[in-house]
């Protein structure tokens, strides 16, 4: 849990009565730490574990995100993701690579909105 998620959560609240974090499990160990923090920080949102045998995240996510749009009948679904902005630009490069993959995922998919919500990191 990092100050971005707990903007990104402010803000889906802000939007939305039906808001989800997804976490997509690639480490039983990790997930175990993941969801003790979540319960400690956030647990009155709706928390998913997205299992992931091959190590992929995004084929999960987007299999989740395709549920939601079946069993809600949503026309639209916002997808809200947590990004790290750095101080220095030549450090970008190094964060947010699921996010950009996950964007480029969705991008042709209608009715699916992907909204960044940045977090600045501070220059040391």
């Amino acid at each position: 849990m990092h100050r971005g998620i707990i903007d990104a959560l402010r803000y889906g609240i802000s939007i939305s009565d039906d808001v989800r974090a997804c976490y997509v499990e690639i480490d039983s160990a990790a997930a175990y730490n993941v969801i003790n923090e979540w319960n400690k920080w956030a647990h009155e949102i709706r928390f998913i574990v997205l299992k992931s045998p091959y190590r992929s995240v995004i084929r999960p996510l987007l299999d989740y995100i395709e549920d939601i749009k079946k069993n809600t009948n949503a026309d639209m679904i916002t997808v809200l993701t947590p990004e790290f902005v750095t101080a220095k630009w030549r450090h970008q490069i190094l964060h947010n690579q699921t996010v950009f993959l996950m964007r480029a995922a969705l991008l042709f998919r209608r009715g699916k909105i992907v909204t960044s919500v940045r977090y600045h990191l501070k220059s040391t």
